[in-house]
């Protein structure tokens, strides 16, 4: 069930000097996932009891919507609201990081709205907005950006999903987990760190960026296609790769025992293996393999290539 927050009055309203950002609190209730949704700055902090502030230089706050579904925090505008629902014929224009925006042609107010709370398991940015979550510690956290949504990301979970897609990007270099599940596609980018030597998969394609740094001896299995771009770095046991369709993997600079690698299409894909690697490279695909394995099961058929170094 839904319970809109915007239909109390604000709790307390906080003045400050012309050059600070005016500040209006409203009711928070009990959260674990935030969702944040079109031209909205949201910045989320630990904190032992829930709270929201927003920030709003000329003490504008007509169009800011806050909403709770069930242990879910929306925060969005008015302005994209119409009977019928989310974002029909709205047209969004960003200059500044955000903060000139313009919905429809009409300028609309800059919000920064600050989130805390005791627990926080799963953000969502999407339709332009950009989410902040601060000091994440969470057995299993769940994040996905979508349509021009940005997620920045620090902290810690023990199995970590996160999802981009239609560009949204998850920039989550200060965030670690132990275990992922990764997903891009549609010119979605994600930046990542795994710290454990659990199972990390990765599925990329459709132009979609992935940058991940290993500092455990994690076990990857990857899939990559059409145009995908994967660039991996630092400790694997083993690594599993099916690239198709002009996909670009490169992991050389990620140090793998075992790896069992398949490329086609014209894709190309990089590895380092010191004990053993399986290559089969078809259609054009190429593989290239470092780290001079002892144990070799190499295949090439219709233009495809795997060569060695050192």
């Amino acid at each position: 069930m839904k319970r809109p927050a915007t239909c109390f009055a604000a709790l307390i309203i906080l003045s400050a000097p012309a050059a600070i950002a005016e500040t209006q609190s409203y009711p928070a209730e009990s959260f674990s996932q935030i969702e944040a949704v079109g031209p909205i700055d949201v910045i989320y902090e630990p904190a032992a009891a829930p709270s929201i502030v927003v920030e709003q230089a000329e003490n504008d706050f007509s169009d800011i919507y806050l909403d709770f579904d069930g242990d879910t925090l929306i925060v969005s505008r008015k302005c994209i609201r119409d009977r019928s629902g989310w974002f029909n014929n709205v047209n969004i224009n960003t200059k500044n990081d955000r903060k000139i925006i313009k919905v429809n042609g009409k300028r609309v107010p800059y919000y920064i709205v600050r989130v805390s709370g005791p627990d926080l398991d799963g953000v969502v940015s999407k339709r332009s907005a950009k989410l902040t979550a601060n000091g994440v510690d969470s057995a299993s956290f769940d994040a996905h950006a979508s349509s021009s949504g940005d997620l920045f990301l620090s902290g810690t979970a023990k199995s970590a999903k996160l999802h981009a897609s239609s560009s949204g990007d998850i920039l989550a270099s200060d965030f670690q987990a132990q275990t992922f599940d990764i997903q891009a596609s549609s010119s979605g980018d994600i930046e990542a760190k795994s710290n454990g030597d659990g199972i990390v998969k990765i599925d990329v394609s459709s132009s979609a960026d992935l940058d991940l740094e290993s500092l455990g001896a994690a076990e990857f299995l990857i899939k990559a296609s059409s145009s995908a771009d994967i660039e991996l770095s630092g400790q694997c046991s083993s690594i599993e790769i099916e690239a198709s369709s002009s996909a670009d993997v490169d992991g050389r600079d990620l140090v793998c025992r075992d790896a069992k690698v398949a490329a086609s299409s014209s894709a190309d894909v990089s590895v380092s293996a010191s004990e053993s690697v399986e290559a089969r490279a078809s259609s054009g695909g190429d593989i290239y393999i470092s780290g001079s394995p002892a144990v070799r099961d190499i295949s090439r058929s219709s233009g495809g290539d795997v060569d060695f170094g050192s």
